[in-house]
């Protein structure tokens, strides 16, 4: 089940995004202040990784529409639409045809059709949406009134929809936490709902959570000479098991991570392969901390399988070096193969120039949030990163705009045709006018976005490839998006 698009209306500075489309990995640049979180948090809202997250008509109602808060209850905040795949549907009729129905049915369309049971239709979409004050909403558009059990199919839906993970900028200090203290906020402050504790105490729940330990189990157990004993193998169990989760997203060295109790206190120690000596968590780096966040939330969201899941993440790479944010890329594509994965971002080194499709721009027009699908904006802030991602500066960006701009796929072809340009004025032949600007991708993958932003920004320009296999995949995006 996959998520095609995504509306936002009535929250925050939200009043309506109108359909966002996304691909399997999709980044939103924008400004401070402009929406981007928002967005992510009403859409978290509609199948979230910890229970009990809901919209709040005080809070999150528009203050610029204060005057009509007393119309807001049942006014939806949220709607998404999945497309399902054909086995999907298959398994869907299966599971909620009415009963007299599902006991003729042998799973091949020839026999329904032959016994007249509705043949499953080529193609369903999920409409799932959420409403303040209303719980979550679940229609199947495209299967007929009567084709399936209502409560059945809702059920199935509800089971094979994605678990929205959403990890903001900098949620874990990886400090030490007093056991029975957030076992007394878990009971009174939260009432047992997560949603309400900090993400400090929700993340510490999520590691006994991924090692089968039960909190209150694990409380109990320190309080006891045999108790401890065990419990000593509980957080060695813990330990290994984060240590290999995190290996599978987290390349750049080994570390093993090292879950230690004393008393009522719990430390995680994580210790670089070949150094011998553990450091608490803490003292490791903002960079490295986010991602055992990112890691473990993921890890506990699929059940450790890494699939299924819509990733919010907020400025993914923001403390991480400019190798790290390219490792992280990668992990990105990897693991958009099974996942949805939506995120924001500042940096340029975080938007994939051979991937201008992947790119949303959220602006902010009087104070209300406003979505472009593309690399071209009328603001500056978001320009700003499309423009160091293409490597342009201040300068350049004016200078191209009185110029034809001919794109070639690396810095040794525009050096090529320079050479060769000198060669044919210095026989008196013509070579390439001052007015022509050669402006290189990188490589063949990349030219499709520096057309995309060439055509926004009105210039008149053409791309050069070389005929190999890069060469023509490049020339193929560029056809497609024309």
């Amino acid at each position: 089940m996959e998520l095609e698009k995504f509306r936002v209306t009535n929250y925050r500075n939200i009043w309506d995004s109108g359909w966002i489309f996304v691909n399997k990995l999709t980044a939103f640049v924008g400004p401070n202040e402009s929406g981007k979180s928002n967005l992510f948090e009403a859409l978290y809202c509609l199948n979230p990784m910890i229970e009990g997250t809901t919209y709040d008509l005080e809070e999150d109602w528009p203050v610029d529409q204060w005057e009509k808060k007393h119309e807001g209850k049942g006014k939806t905040v949220c709607e998404a639409e999945f497309v399902l795949d054909r086995s999907e549907i298959m398994e869907l009729y299966d599971r909620a045809r009415p009963k007299e129905e599902a006991e003729k049915a042998d799973g091949s369309a020839a026999a329904e059709a032959s016994t007249g049971l509705v043949v499953p239709p080529e193609e369903i979409r999920i409409n799932v949406s959420r409403a303040y004050g209303k719980e979550r909403v679940i229609r199947l558009v495209g299967a007929g009134d009567s084709d399936l059990e209502k409560g059945r199919a809702e059920k199935w839906v509800a089971g094979k929809l994605p678990k929205l993970v959403y990890i903001r900028d900098y949620e874990m200090s990886g400090d030490s936490i007093e056991i029975d203290g957030l076992q007394n906020r878990l009971k009174n402050e939260a009432q047992n709902n997560r949603h309400k504790l900090s993400n400090e105490d929700r993340t510490l729940l999520i590691v006994l959570d991924l090692s089968g330990i039960e909190f209150d189990d694990f409380v109990q157990k320190g309080g006891s000479p045999e108790g401890r004993t065990l419990r000593s193998f509980d957080k060695r169990l813990a330990s290994g098991y984060l240590t290999q989760q995190f290996q599978n997203l987290w390349s750049q060295k080994d570390v093993k991570f090292d879950i230690e109790i004393d008393g009522t206190t719990l430390n995680i120690f994580a210790e670089d392969s070949g150094i011998g000596m553990p450091v608490r968590l803490h003292r490791r780096s903002t960079g490295f901390r986010w991602y055992v966040s990112f890691a473990w939330k993921f890890t506990h969201a699929s059940g450790g399988e890494f699939k299924n899941c819509i990733l919010l993440l907020e400025e993914p790479g923001i403390h991480l070096h400019y190798t790290g944010q390219k490792d992280l890329l990668r992990v990105f594509e990897r693991l958009a193969d099974a996942n949805t994965i939506l995120y924001t971002t500042h940096l340029a080194s975080m938007v994939d120039p051979a991937n201008p499709e992947h790119v949303r721009i959220v602006e902010s027009h009087d104070h209300h949030v406003s979505i472009t699908h593309g690399v071209v904006s009328s603001q500056k802030a978001p320009m700003a990163v499309i423009e160091r991602c293409l490597g342009l500066t201040g300068d350049l960006g004016g200078m191209l705009g009185h110029r034809q701009v001919f794109i070639v796929e690396g810095g040794s072809d525009a050096l090529i045709l320079y050479k060769l340009s000198g060669l044919m004025s210095a026989a008196g032949k013509v070579g390439l006018p001052d007015r022509v600007y050669l402006w290189p991708a990188g490589k063949a993958s990349n030219t499709p976005m520096y057309a995309a932003f060439a055509i926004g920004q009105k210039w008149d320009a053409g791309v050069l490839l070389d005929s190999d296999a890069a060469g023509n995949a490049a020339r193929e995006k560029l056809r497609i998006s024309d």
